[in-house]
């Protein structure tokens, strides 16, 4: 049963509660059922009233008291919850407000708050990278928190390993004894740009590298004069239909003047682009 009463004071000083008694059998049944089947649950979750500004913590599950060691008695309201796992002031009032106003906004519109990510601390200091997304259910606020710390560092650790990859595929196409480059032309089509030239291309074009990816007609500078509609012409050609380029062209380099071929293969790009390597 619940009771609720509301005092009347009274002309001799004395005071009276008028109040009522609610049969609340069948909805604190399914609140029974429903914990009992969210302490199987795999994910974290705690549960909160929404009858208070800081309102209480009713319930939290095995997975949560597993996972970020903190039970009933040490988290018995929401600040208090706050102020262990987001121990960091300032942290509190970058992510934290905006998450707990969002928070308040679904326990008042009875709405299903969109998944969130967090930097959580536990009860014995380690952060978690958390997803956090919440829903009014049974007259509580269900708040879920998922552990995402292995997929992050796991995430990290790829980018690292492509990073060093990267790292060493530069290196070997800057020891290659032949200029190499890259051109994308964007899903739009129009005109191509230059995306990576290595240094040898730079030296053997009499080029500088901020010229040339800012202006891909500055690496057609160094084409003879005889040589220049000639090598615009098929490179256009070339862009408009997607084919590979092979070609054979005289340069003027410093007053010298020597012969070049040039060869790429187009290849598309997920986003629709296509790059000339």
């Amino acid at each position: 049963m619940r009771i609720e009463g509301i005092p009347q004071p009274q002309a001799d000083g004395s005071s009276v509660w008028q109040g009522v008694m609610s049969d609340i059998t069948e909805p604190k049944q399914r609140e029974i059922d429903l914990q009992r089947s969210l302490d199987h649950a795999p994910i974290a979750i705690v549960a909160l009233a929404l009858t208070d500004p800081d309102p209480p913590i009713t319930y939290v599950n095995r997975a949560f008291r597993l996972t970020f060691g903190y039970d009933r008695s040490t988290i018995p309201r929401r600040s208090d919850w706050a102020r262990l796992s987001f121990p960091d002031p300032a942290y509190r009032e970058e992510k934290l407000a905006a998450l707990l106003a969002e928070l308040d906004a679904v326990a008042v519109e009875e709405a299903v708050l969109p998944t969130r990510e967090v930097m959580v601390c536990t009860a014995d200091g380690r952060q978690l990278d958390v997803l956090v997304s919440a829903v009014v259910s049974e007259g509580m606020l269900l708040v879920s928190l998922l552990d995402i710390t292995e997929r992050r560092q796991a995430e990290w650790q790829l980018q690292q390993a492509h990073s060093a990859l990267a790292e060493s595929a530069l290196a070997i196409t800057e020891a290659i004894p032949v200029g190499t480059y890259t051109m994308v032309l964007p899903p739009e089509g129009g005109m191509a740009s230059f995306s990576f030239v290595s240094e040898r291309f730079l030296q053997i074009a009499g080029l500088e590298r901020e010229a040339v990816l800012a202006d891909p007609f500055q690496a057609f500078a160094c084409i003879h004069p005889d040589d220049y509609d000639a090598w615009v012409r098929r490179n256009a050609e070339v862009f408009a239909a997607k084919l590979s380029f092979d070609g054979e062209a005289r340069i003027l380099v410093r007053g010298e003047e020597r012969w070049i071929s040039a060869e790429s293969v187009p290849r598309d790009l997920p986003d629709g682009s296509t790059v000339w390597e």
